[in-house]
């Protein structure tokens, strides 16, 4: 069930109404998101891919707070910086699944992969884009607690070869992690890990919508349903 947040609350019935992409990034007029998606569009354009538009949503929700949680020096940064690179691992993971189905190869895919992850560090991050196929990434995460949720999710994925199953799986990891930390520190980084989380979310469902146009099979009933 969608609960509306942020600047797309007032939006969102018409951007899940829109017949195509185009309408959906044209319905965003008026929101910060045109000027993010700026330099993606082309590309989106010129390939078809939702590859672009995707990666400029996730950087433009991490870059910033990578940053600032670069060096923790203190309980509330540390939970703060285990919390971001967990975003980035699930953004970084997501891509990757969603290249390997796409049959993209390692130049394909670098140029939007984001550093610093939780438990993906750079070499694990080269040896995932260099995965044969989807099959490859997810056995590739053994030894990580991705590994469990995205076997499980291979199951359905094998059978109908949708990306849900193993969007749905990291998405909730996210929205978990961030809920625990923000319930048990609600007095230090509690509050700003739930903003954060809730802003994630407005994120994610912009992107499920997005890609309900662009792919066949979509009906509005169905990309309500997957809004979270």
């Amino acid at each position: 069930m969608l609960v509306p947040f942020g600047v797309l609350s007032d939006k969102i019935d018409t951007l899940v109404e829109a017949e195509t992409v185009t309408e959906v990034l044209n319905g965003l007029e008026g929101t910060e998101y045109p000027k993010i998606l700026e330099d993606a569009i082309p590309l989106y354009n010129e390939t078809g891919l939702l590859l672009p538009l995707e990666s400029a949503l996730d950087n433009y929700l991490l870059e910033n707070l990578l940053r600032s949680s670069a060096t923790p020096e203190d309980d509330n940064t540390l939970l703060l910086h285990n919390y971001v690179g967990t975003m980035v691992d699930v953004a970084n993971i997501k891509i990757i699944l969603r290249a390997k189905a796409d049959d993209l190869k390692y130049d394909d895919i670098e140029f939007y992969m984001i550093s610093d992850g939780y438990q993906i560090r750079e070499w694990k991050l080269k040896e995932l884009m260099e995965a044969e196929d989807v099959a490859g990434v997810v056995s590739g995460l053994e030894g990580t607690t991705y590994a469990p949720m995205l076997s499980d999710a291979m199951t359905e994925y094998s059978e109908t070869r949708s990306m849900s199953s193993f969007e749905i799986a990291l998405d909730s990891h996210v929205f978990k992690t961030g809920k625990t930390i923000s319930l048990k520190n609600q007095f230090g980084i509690g509050p700003m890990i739930g903003f954060l989380n809730k802003k994630e979310k407005e994120i994610r469902n912009l992107k499920i919508i997005v890609r309900g146009k662009r792919e066949e099979g979509y009906s509005t009933a169905m990309i309500k349903e997957m809004l979270i």
